[in-house]
This record gives C-alpha cells, structure tokens and sequence, in this order.
C-alpha cells in the first residue's frame, strides 16, 4: 500500500523519509527568533507555558504603520494542560519600545493560520529606529522573551503613496498552495481591498472566494488562501458598486507525493512518485521541478541525485501549459539505515514575477551566491546611474538601496537579506524610472546567466495585459479597448466612412480580405475574467458579447448560457438549429474558397453529403497539403469543431446559419482576429510532421469524479500540424486568427489504414 505524502504548494519543499520504519513528513529545523518566509516575517518568542508568535510583513519599514498577528500555542500533552497555560498566557502583554502596548493578549479570535491556535490582530506604527524589539511582560510587568525585528530603511514619500487603492500588482503569478496570495500597492489599514478569486471548471463558475487579509504595510497585502485548492484563477478586486474588477491570473500549484514502501532495507527498491498540479492554463514558462537528494550515503535516487524536469506541453504543442498535470516516477535504493532527505523544489519563469529582480535572488541559496548577486546588483545601479538621466528621486533612493544591501556570512542570514533587496526594490515597480532601470540588469544576468536565458525567451502575451481589441467578421464589430483606439486604428490603416463607421482589410490567411462598415465598440475592459467566462482565456470568442446581443446577463452556469442564446437566436431566425439543414443547403451548390480553415472539416461534409472526395481521399490529401487538396470542397464545420468555438455580437439576419449546441453564430467569412499591443509575431514550433500512427485516447468523462480521462479503446491516430506562430512580447501589434491548427486522422487499425473520422483543433495563431 502506498504511503501518500500531500505537499501542497510550497515552492521548495523537504520531503523526510525513514529508510527503516514509518515514512513520515518530518520538520528539520527549530524555529526561534524571526525568519523569513512567504512574504511575511515570523517571530517567535519562547515562555514558560508556550509560545507566541508572531507574524509581520517583510517589508517592515522605519515609520511605516504595519498590521500582523499573534498567535498563541500553549503547551499541553492534553486540552486540560493547554486550557491551563493558555490561561496563564493570556496574562502576557506584548510591547514594542518606548512602552508602547501592542496588545494584551486576550487571543479571543480563531487564527487564519492554525485554525487550533487563538490569535489577535496587532496594528501600530514602526518606531524610526533602524531595528526595534518584540517584548513579552507579565502581569508585573517584567520581561519575559524579546526578538529584534530588522526593519529597512524609511521609504520616500514618492515610492509610497498612491491616492487609489485599485492599482495593485500581483507579486508572484505561480504560486504554492501553502503560500499566501501577495498584492503590491499602496494601501491604508483604514482601506485594504476586498480580494476574491474565481474560477470556472467543468463549464461552470466555482463560487467565488473571499479571501482574509490580516498582515499588510503600506506597500503590500498578504491574502491567506483556503487550504486543497489548486488550478488556475483570477485575482478579483471588489469595487464599491459591487462588481469585481480583475487584478491578474494566477496558477495555484500542488505538488503530491508517494512512496511504494515507506520500510526499506539496504538494497531493498521502492518506487518515488511525483505528481504536480496547478498550471492549467499557464501563460508563463518554462516552469520546471528540481528534485535533488541531501542525503546520497543513504539513499540512491536511480536516475541521478540532482534532477530537474520541465514541466510543458504533454500531448500537443498549444500556447499554454497542458491541463494533464505531470507525472514522474523512479526507483529509491536503500544505501544505508537512516533518515533521508529529497528536496523538490518549483522554479517558476522571470516572466511569473511582477519584481524582476526577485526571480534572481529566488534563486539564491548560499552566502556566498547571495554576496556575488549582491554585488552584481551593486554594480548594476552604479553603472545605471553614471549612464543615464534620472530624477533626483530616483538617483536618492538607488543609492539608498546600494548602500542597504549587507554581507552575509552565515545561512541564517540568506533569507532576510534576500527579502529586504527585493522589497526595497518593490516601491519603483511600474513607474517609468523604475521599470528603465530594471531593464538595465546586466551585472546580474551575467551573474545568472540561466536566468537571463529564460528572460530572452519568447514569453506569451497575455490577454490582461496586452488585448488591444477583437474583431469578428460574423457581426462586423470591432471591440476596442478604450486606451488603445487610437493606435489600433492606425495600426489597422482603416479608413472613416461617412456614417462614423470603419473600412480596413485583414489576412484570412490566403489573401487580404476588406471589411466594410465596421462598427466600433469601445470598452474599458475588454476581458474581464472576474465578470465572465474564461473561454476568453484559451482562444475561443466571448459569449458574453453573444448573450448581451439577445439582452441576456451572462450567468453563473455555461450550460444554461448557451442554451439560453441558441433558444433566443432560433426564436429570432424562426426555426430551429439544424446541422442536417445546412448540409442540405451545401448540398444544393453553396461552395466557399478551400482554405486551410476549412480544409478538414470541408471534407467532412464533402464526403458526408456525397460531394467530391472520400474520407480517405479527404486524410491522403491532407496529408499533401491541407489547402491545395480542398480548393473546390465546400467550407464547413464539423460538429466536434462548434464545439470547441464561441462567437461573439451577432446581428440577426435571413442569411444567418446557427451551429447546433453552441453559442456561436457563422456567416460565410466567420473569421474571428484578436490584436494584441507590445507584441511581436514569432514561429514557436515549426512543422515536424510524421507518418507515425500512434494510440488515440479519446476524452472520457469519468461519471464518479466527474472529471475527463484519456482512455486508450483501440483507435489508432496521425497527427497534422501547421507551423505554430504566436504573438509573443515585444513591440508594436500582432494579429491572431481563430483557425485550424492540427488535425487528426483517426484510425481503425494500428497501421492506419481504415479511416474512421477527422478531427481538428483550432487556435489563435498569427501570420
């Protein structure tokens, strides 16, 4: 029987096991004093009938006026013995100096921490002191424990205020479950935000989740997350009307583990296995998995002490992380009796962090790394300043940063010294200076030079960040986002008609096709995850435009969206959805240019209605080449593919075709393009196609878990793929087109040569 361990999302994690004996999930070290980790300081302070902790931001700063908590854990073998020292530590009061009462220690309140453990809230402003103490007194006054808690230097006034509490920036993207949620911004502790996240799974919206804050500085908030989640969510601000403005998205990860025998003998074999969870969705890679073994006179990892695994696209190259989390597994010898130690640790990209600087020093694991990258740092700024312009601001506090950073000479030290580069360097996020000077990072990408490769990588862009508009052809609207009209327009070269309305032509990817009479729409967010379906997330059109055209409020469930708009657009149209219809409509003579877009799913229908081609014929010829095999087969849709497609604002009309079973609405061009800002076109994956027939496992919903399975039932498949180009960081627009990226060719037989059906799968790609 396995003994399962459940490591739920830290980013560097101990897994301790007993080579003879139970496997167990051990703590190595005593914490005392304060340490530093997860965004947040924690200060323990030892007494007679316990302990008291005490948890701070990171960022404590002199004069800053902080939040934190306090947590009491009396001693006890039993509730009876606990109840009694609680008592006792109730008597305590905490202090800082000058006599300053923090609290008296009622721990009235459940912690959001250890749901055992009371706790109470602190608030108080930083003595301007360069460090100051944590003390415990009894009832009599007399000391019990102290801590000193380092603080950093004051903060200029024009790095740390900001009059709206709404422009907040998520520190880390990838996150560990067992980490807390941490936003950047200006705050007050009279006015901390309302964070929720949402998350839609299964065609439905999971309800949404409010999430505790109880530390927070002036500069960041650190939100507790519900213990067992994982997966991709959107970070939701509650604005004062009621409705949620997205911050960001994020993949919250897990990563569980197991042992075969948690008994082992010298020489006996078990197998270690991995699984990681979480990055559905990802925009931000490569994210890799470091395993390496600390106790190697022990135990024998069978492919290597030190391993490291990317975790990327499983089955197809898409733009983003595979859903299927991944899995790894090895054998374990036993070397010796005794305890062992396997360390696994999460590397998330440069591009997950909001701090540039921080994916450096995350990185950091020794003094002696830490002194170097310190250095380098130093040197940065240095050069920095003798070669550019900058405000005296800016100028004032480099300096101050430079002369903060220490030498370290022990481990112990590696973690404050580590947080207080990055949160000094926090303040001048997103101001102009601020993000010209992090450009400029040479020192330390030479002095991390895996880094600085991971930073040259084409990172995707992301829809938050950088969706400039969306046009589609069905309804002949243009949907903007309000502050890049302008440049959009120009980009587009599209011309004004007299009646306020737009001409401009686009690639279909074939040849140049122009659009008349566009309409503009104007929005102030054009993808709002918070408001509305993700669909938007992995290329496929928005539903919410397709229901606000029929007067409908897209709802919580998906399924009674659609039906509801294909309910309303039948009602409009007068009849009712029907695919046999409109193959009998092709039938009648109706035929399109063949195109890449159509050309599967054109032969589909070419050879269901009896038309020019076989199945066969259809999958030789795609094989050739997609398009020159399909020039005069009619362009279609295959169900499978309208059930992968939205799309969105349609105008009802006598010529108009419902797909069955959807949302999306389709006339002859049905070209679906989104424009993205600060972006650049880039080949991701070349063709590298094969005649290799390999096993087809089909999705599967698991009725018991509800969840889809891939499950081999004796169907074979070939692959055809097009040269993947995406819209990648850089400058300028780019243009994605909604068409067919890979087709499969399935099989019968194991040598591929009964045909059974073609299915394609489309994407957002660019020219």
């Amino acid at each position: 029987m396995k003994t399962i361990i459940s490591i739920l999302g830290t980013m560097l994690t101990a897994i301790i096991f007993i080579l003879i004996g139970t496997v167990s999930f051990a703590q190595t070290t005593t914490i005392t004093g304060t340490v530093y980790e997860k965004e947040q300081s924690k200060t323990t302070l030892d007494t007679k009938h316990g302990k008291i902790t005490v948890y701070l931001p990171d960022d404590v700063a002199s004069g800053d006026q902080i939040t934190g908590v306090v947590i009491a854990k009396p001693k006890g073998s039993d509730e009876r013995k606990r109840k009694k020292n609680l008592k006792e530590l109730k008597k305590y009061s905490l202090l800082i100096p000058g006599g300053v009462l923090l609290s008296s220690l009622d721990f009235s309140s459940e912690s959001p921490f250890d749901k055992k453990s009371p706790h109470e809230t602190i608030s108080f402003k930083v003595p301007k002191d360069k460090d100051f103490s944590l003390t415990i007194e009894d009832e009599k006054g007399k000391p019990i424990s102290s801590s000193t808690i380092p603080t950093l230097p004051e903060v200029p006034i024009e790095y740390s205020s900001n009059p709206s509490n709404t422009e907040f920036t998520v520190a880390k993207r990838i996150i560990g479950n067992a980490e807390p949620l941490t936003l950047l911004g200006s705050t007050q502790v009279s006015d901390i935000p309302n964070v929720m996240l949402t998350s839609y799974k299964n065609e439905q919206y999971a309800a949404p989740i409010e999430l505790e804050s109880t530390i927070y500085s002036p500069r960041k908030i650190i939100y507790n997350l519900p213990s067992g989640i994982s997966g991709h969510y959107a970070v939701c601000l509650l604005l004062d009307d009621g409705t949620l403005k997205t911050i960001d998205l994020i993949n919250i990860v897990r990563i569980d583990a197991s042992i075969g025998k948690g008994s082992l003998s010298k020489g006996e074999k078990t197998s270690l296995q991995l699984k990681v969870s979480g990055l559905e969705d990802c925009y931000y890679a490569p994210v890799e998995l470091e395993l390496i073994n600390k106790t190697p006179s022990i135990i024998r990892m069978a492919e290597g002490n030190m391993q490291r695994f990317t975790i990327d696209q499983k089955d197809e190259p898409i733009d983003r992380i595979n859903k299927t989390p991944f899995e790894m597994s090895q054998d374990v010898i036993g070397q010796k009796t005794g305890s062992f130690v396997i360390n696994t640790t999460l590397r998330i990209p440069p591009s997950a962090y909001s701090n540039s600087v921080q994916s450096y020093f995350d990185n950091v694991n020794s003094p002696e790394q830490f002194n170097d990258s310190g250095k380098a740092f130093k040197d940065d700024v240095t050069s920095f300043l003798k070669e550019h312009d900058v405000s005296e601001n800016l100028h004032g506090y480099l300096d101050k940063i430079k002369e903060s950073i220490p030498v370290i000479n022990n481990d112990q030290d590696i973690a404050f010294a580590k947080s207080k580069v990055v949160n000094m360097v926090n303040p001048i996020l997103n101001t102009t200076e601020g993000d010209h000077f992090l450009a400029h990072l040479n020192n330390l990408d030479n002095q991390h030079p895996e880094i600085k490769a991971k930073n040259e990588l084409p990172n995707q862009v992301h829809p938050i960040h950088n969706l400039a508009g969306k046009f589609n052809s069905t309804t002949n609207i243009l949907t903007v986002n309000a502050n890049d009209r302008i440049a959009l327009i120009d980009y587009l070269q599209a011309n004004q008609l007299p009646n306020g309305n737009y001409t401009f032509a686009l690639s279909n990817g074939e040849e140049m096709v122009t659009y008349n009479d566009v309409v503009i729409d104007i929005k102030e967010t054009l993808i709002d995850y918070c408001s509305y379906s993700p669909e938007e997330s992995v290329g496929v059109a928005g539903v919410e435009e397709a229901g606000k055209a029929y007067g409908k409020t897209p709802g919580r469930s998906m399924d009674t969206l659609k039906n509801k708009i294909s309910k309303a657009a039948a009602e409009a149209q007068g009849r009712k959805p029907s695919l046999t219809k409109e193959i009998e409509e092709r039938k009648k003579g109706e035929k399109t240019k063949g195109t890449v877009k159509g050309a599967a799913t054109g032969a589909v229908l070419g050879a269901a209605t009896e038309r020019k081609g076989t199945l066969k014929g259809a999958a030789e010829g795609l094989a050739k080449g997609i398009s020159k095999a399909t020039k005069d087969v009619a362009e279609g849709t295959s169900s499978e593919e309208k059930a992968e497609e939205t799309s969105s604002d349609r105008k009802s009309d006598s010529s108009s075709k419902l797909a069955t079973q959807t949302a999306r609405f389709e006339d002859e061009k049905g070209n679906i393009y989104r424009f993205y800002k600060d972006a650049t076109c880039k080949l991701l994956f070349p063709t590298k196609n094969n005649d290799n027939c390999y096993q087809y496992r089909e999705p599967l919903k698991n009725d018991e878990t509800g969840k889809t399975e891939y499950v081999f039932q004796g169907k074979y498949v070939k692959y055809i793929f097009q040269d993947y180009k995406k819209c990648v960081v850089g400058t300028g627009f780019c243009t994605e087109m909604l068409q067919i990226y890979s087709t499969q060719l399935i099989y019968e037989d194991k040598e591929c040569k009964r045909l059974k059906e073609i299915k394609t799968v489309k994407d957002f790609y660019c020219q």
